[in-house]
């Protein structure tokens, strides 16, 4: 946030070039606040999962949740009765 981060005092909500909503923050409750862009938190959320060694899959089809009450949540792809995750991989279950 130091480095890429911005530093505000008013924000506004905008959908389609209209302008929904504006509030001046600086006005009217007297500070600043830090802004950080969705792109670079998904930048730094991928580079940790990375460092961690977790496998990722995108463009995923057919997915089906399962447990989703429990402890244990799961999701699964199923196709042609074979559970599998992604092509070339089968995975009876990848658990949350």
């Amino acid at each position: 946030m130091d480095v890429e981060g911005h530093i505000h005092t008013q924000t506004g909500i905008t959908y389609g070039g209209t302008n929904l909503f504006y509030f001046d923050i600086g006005k009217h409750a007297g500070t600043q606040f830090m802004s950080y862009g969705q792109t670079e938190i998904q930048k730094d959320l991928y580079a940790a999962h990375d460092a961690a060694g977790i496998e990722a899959y995108y463009e995923v089809e057919d997915v089906a949740f399962h447990d989703v009450t429990s402890n244990r949540p799961a999701f699964v792809r199923s196709v042609a009765s074979t559970v599998l995750f992604t092509p070339g991989k089968t995975l009876p279950k990848l658990s949350c």
